[in-house]
């Protein structure tokens, strides 16, 4: 008869080396992943874009981002599209926003400001993002945290909604 030991060692021997191919397996998958998806970005570097308003957009994953001047300040602006441009609705859209962006901004301060905002929390505005057709974000920043953001959402034209991010 042959003892509990003789097989057991052996036997702990192959489940060690199995976990070891794994580990060895799971870790090269690992970097190979990271190295495709640096190549990756390497072939598509974020693409570009003019637009009338904006000038130079950049896009990536179908989302295009550009900077509008609005009084002494940058403001971002995001908008849809697909991977070689912005949407034409989207850019349409975004040439109304900035035409009545003044009236628009104080629609959405005066909604912050009836929800939970307060003239110390309510900063200035500091982005817009398009989320769709008749749909837009206004960002505004919070001066009393440097990471707070107030969010109002327009829904055709509507200011619908309040939250705040940090």
């Amino acid at each position: 008869m042959t003892s509990a030991q003789d097989w057991l060692l052996p036997a702990m021997g192959l489940v060690l080396a199995a976990l070891v191919l794994w580990l060895v397996g799971a870790v090269g998958w690992v970097v190979l992943s990271i190295l495709r998806d640096a190549r990756r970005r390497a072939r598509h570097p974020p693409r570009s874009f003019s637009h009338p308003t904006l000038g130079r957009l950049t896009g990536e994953d179908g989302f295009w981002l550009g900077w509008l001047g609005h009084g002494s300040a940058k403001l971002g602006v995001s908008l849809w599209g697909s991977e070689s441009a912005p949407d034409p609705a989207a850019c349409q859209f975004l040439d109304r926003v900035v035409a009545e962006l003044p009236a628009l901004e104080a629609v959405a301060r005066r909604r912050a400001l009836e929800g939970e905002a307060t003239e110390a929390t309510l900063g200035p505005l500091e982005g817009l993002t398009l989320l769709g057709p008749e749909e837009i974000e206004f960002d505004f920043s919070d001066p009393s945290h440097p990471d707070g953001c107030w969010h109002v959402l327009f829904k055709s034209g509507n200011a619908e909604n309040l939250s705040y991010s940090d």
